[in-house]
């Protein structure tokens, strides 16, 4: 078993969407992962799924998930359902639209019913069932849970997951990020805010946790901050909460050990000693950059910087280069850059995307000045879907 970060994990599963056959007939499993939405390794292969897909148009894959049914369940089929919402203009409402994609993974939840333990590690070993076998350009991911789980598993000897039942087909990794890691991995998927307060806590009062489970209170105390928020109709912070909702919202305690009026008392301790933590908004973040080269702006005909939503927007004119307006926008998602380019002269618009903060400069300015070429997005794009 080797100890790898979430990077090293994202990695491994960019890897299994981009040569699936090099991986077939091997399992990747996951010791003491967790299944849930809110776990690390759900989350990472969502994220490599849709990376993927934004690189990939004409080859759009999604992953299954295998739960209790993984020994009868039909897993030759090569395509999966993938569901989303999405905005009905005729009824004014969000619906939700259902699509089949090419099955890129399959993501096993792990084993829940003792009494089919051994045909779990067969299916594990083998990737068959009595149905067949799986899909040869389908990658298979597997959750393991032993008894030395911290929020889960059984305490009887004899029902613990062992290593060595694993076949030579199978590569077993533990995630277990830094905190540094877990917490810049964790801050886009939710609010920053609560991010830097659990991270506060843990090295504070060392409460060392399997980072899945803090994944789960940050996920309760993410809805509880947006229907208190809702209920007191503004933007509310996690310490104006009541601390009976927080201690109710998380269980009553921090891992069954710690309890919670403990950690509602350094949430308040937090903000008292930290009054000034808002994050820099990607807006300001895009003008710091810009501000850091005042001759190259010179040089552009910089003008006229107008703030938007996650971006900036700005006019460009010299004798040099054609009048016209760029328009540079933060994508959440990716933590990546989206450079929009509009010439007013010759009607002329050109979009970059997947620009990384540390290229971003550059590109932009090589954008203005020359143009960027198709083959060059495309390599800005491969090398944001190589990068860590």
């Amino acid at each position: 078993m080797k100890e790898i970060g979430i990077l090293e994990f994202e990695q491994l599963v960019k890897e299994r969407l981009s040569n699936p056959r090099d991986f077939a007939g091997r399992s990747l499993v996951l010791w003491n992962a967790d299944y849930n939405d809110y776990g690390i390794a759900y989350r990472v292969i969502e994220q490599c799924c849709e990376r993927y897909n934004k690189i990939n148009p004409n080859n759009q894959v999604w992953f299954r998930e295998s739960a209790e049914r993984f020994f009868k369940d039909d897993y030759t089929e090569p395509e999966t359902w993938y569901s989303k919402i999405v905005w009905n203009e005729k009824f004014k409402e969000y619906v939700p639209s259902h699509e089949l994609k090419r099955c890129g993974i399959l993501f096993n939840k792990g084993l829940y019913n003792l009494d089919y333990q051994d045909d779990w590690l067969k299916f594990v070993n083998t990737h068959t069932n009595q149905n067949g076998g799986v899909f040869q350009d389908c990658a298979v991911i597997v959750c393991t849970h032993t008894d030395d789980f911290d929020f889960r598993g059984p305490s009887n000897p004899e029902s613990v997951i062992k290593e060595e039942l694993f076949g030579d087909n199978c590569d077993i990794y533990h995630i277990q990020p830094t905190i540094e890691e877990w917490a810049k991995w964790a801050e886009p998927f939710y609010d920053a805010e609560i991010v830097k307060v659990v991270r506060a806590y843990i090295e504070k009062n060392g409460v060392i946790l399997h980072f899945d489970y803090w994944m789960r209170i940050m996920s309760a105390l993410v809805c509880l901050k947006k229907s208190y928020s809702k209920k007191e109709n503004k933007d509310c912070s996690l310490w104006q909460i009541p601390e009976d909702e927080v201690s109710s919202k998380i269980g009553g305690t921090v891992g069954g050990r710690h309890p919670a009026p403990d950690f509602c008392k350094f949430i308040h301790s937090f903000f008292e000693d930290n009054p000034n933590m808002e994050p820099m908004s990607p807006t300001k973040k895009i003008l710091q950059i810009l501000n850091e080269h005042p001759e190259t702006l010179t040089e552009w005909g910089y003008e006229c910087p107008k703030e938007i939503t996650d971006g900036l927007v700005f006019s460009i004119n010299t004798a040099a280069l054609h009048p016209g307006w760029v328009r540079v926008e933060y994508d959440e998602a990716e933590g990546t850059y989206i450079i929009s380019a509009h010439d007013t002269e010759n009607g002329y618009k050109h979009e970059v995307g997947f620009v990384q903060e540390s290229e971003l400069f550059d590109i932009l300015d090589k954008e203005i000045r020359e143009g960027l070429t198709d083959e060059e997005i495309e390599e800005i794009r491969k090398r944001w879907w190589s990068e860590p």
